[in-house]
């Protein structure tokens, strides 16, 4: 998936020096995408949607919390939470019965 993920961002796959980085952003999409879904795991079928979001979660990284920013004429507004086209691949969440 790292390979992947350096593919989606542009980064030549011998290039080694952001991949513990990138490790860590495939790791916080993976979390995210199963709490999206309400599941402990995602099957490999969605692999590259996790590595899409991981992506995404690398860009914005200096952007996260930030809605809407201004500098001088160029203003810019962010996504609140997940990208619809990723959440758009990913399964409906799964629904959890607990007992009380």
């Amino acid at each position: 998936m790292l390979e992947l993920v350096k593919l989606l961002l542009g980064i030549l796959p011998e290039d080694t020096t952001k991949d513990t980085l990138l490790t860590h952003f495939i790791e916080q999409a993976r979390l995210a995408a199963c709490a999206c879904c309400n599941v402990d795991e995602l099957s490999d079928v969605y692999d590259g949607t996790i590595a899409e979001l991981a992506a995404y979660l690398y860009r914005h990284r200096e952007n996260v919390g930030v809605h809407t920013q201004k500098q001088g004429e160029r203003s810019s507004t962010y996504e609140d939470g997940l990208p619809q086209s990723i959440l758009a691949a990913l399964p409906l969440p799964k629904v959890r019965v607990v007992d009380v």
